[in-house]
C-alpha cells in the first residue's frame, strides 16, 4: 500500500506545480502552514497565524468561510477526503489553478495540500492573453483583435445555449444589440481562427480552446474565488 506522503508526492508530480500545506481545526483556526502555502496566498512568512482564522487568508473575495469550515467539519466527522480547485490571482496579479486536499488527522483536525498545477497547452494560452488592467482579451498573438469584457459575456451566456432575449434581459439590452454583439464577436473570432472565413462561431471557439477558457471561469475580470467542490473521494 503506498504511504501518504508518496502519494501526495506522486500527485504533485502529475500535477506539475506547486506543493503547500496547512493545519487548522474545525473552526477554522490554524496550527501551522508551510512557508510554500504562505507565498502561494501571499502571506507574511512570520505573521503569526495561532489566532487567525480561514476568513482572513483563504477567500479574501467574500465567498462565505462558513462553507468553507463545515466541508471540513465533514472531513473530520466522517473521515472522508475533500477535493476541491478555484482559480485565483498569484501575488503577479494573474490567474492561477489551485486544487486543494482536506484530509482528517489522527489529532482530529483537517490537514489541507495545495497544488498550483500547470495549464493545459491551449487554456495557457488564453489566460495569457488575458489583459486584466483594461479588461480585454487578446484573440492572438500580435493584440490585433480584442473581446471585451462585455462581448466575453455575451460569448459565455451565448455557449450556454440562452435565448437571444434571455441574454438581453440578462444583460439589460436589446435582442438587436445582442444580435450585433454576436455578429461582431463572429468577425472577430472567425477572423483570428478560420482564415478563409469559412468556418462558424461555435466550431472556432472549439477548435481553439475559447469553449473550455470560458467555461473555467465565466468572468475573468471578477475579483471572485468561487470554490468548485469535486466529487468526495472514498
Amino acid at each position: 500500500m503506498v504511504d501518504r506522503d508518496a502519494r501526495l508526492t506522486a500527485l504533485n508530480e502529475i500535477m506539475g506545480g506547486t506543493y503547500g500545506s496547512f493545519e487548522r481545526d474545525v473552526e477554522g483556526r490554524y496550527f501551522s502552514m508551510s512557508e510554500c502555502r504562505r507565498k502561494i496566498w501571499g502571506i507574511p512568512l512570520d505573521a503569526d497565524l495561532s489566532k487567525e482564522k480561514v476568513t482572513v487568508f483563504d477567500l479574501p473575495y467574500g465567498t462565505p468561510a462558513e462553507e468553507v469550515i463545515e466541508v471540513g467539519r465533514n472531513v473530520v466527522a466522517t473521515g472522508v477526503p475533500s477535493w476541491s480547485y478555484i482559480w485565483q490571482k498569484n501575488q503577479n496579479g494573474r490567474w492561477e489553478k489551485t486544487f486543494c486536499i482536506l484530509e482528517r488527522t489522527d489529532r482530529e483536525t483537517i490537514r489541507g495540500h495545495i497544488f498550483v498545477t500547470g495549464q493545459n497547452e491551449l487554456l495557457g494560452v488564453w489566460v495569457g492573453r488575458l489583459d486584466l488592467k483594461n479588461e480585454v482579451l487578446a484573440l492572438d498573438d500580435h493584440k490585433e483583435h480584442y473581446l471585451n469584457r462585455r462581448e466575453l459575456q455575451i460569448l459565455s451566456l451565448y455557449m450556454d445555449g440562452a435565448p437571444r432575449k434571455e441574454v438581453a434581459n440578462e444583460l439589460c439590452l436589446s435582442v438587436k444589440s445582442i444580435e450585433k454583439y454576436l455578429a461582431r464577436i463572429t468577425d472577430k473570432v472567425v477572423a483570428t481562427c478560420s482564415p478563409h472565413g469559412d468556418s462558424s462561431l461555435k466550431w472556432c471557439l472549439n477548435h481553439s480552446g475559447l469553449t473550455a477558457f470560458l467555461l473555467e471561469k465565466p468572468d475573468w475580470f471578477a475579483d471572485d474565488n468561487q470554490i468548485i467542490w469535486l466529487e468526495l473521494a472514498g
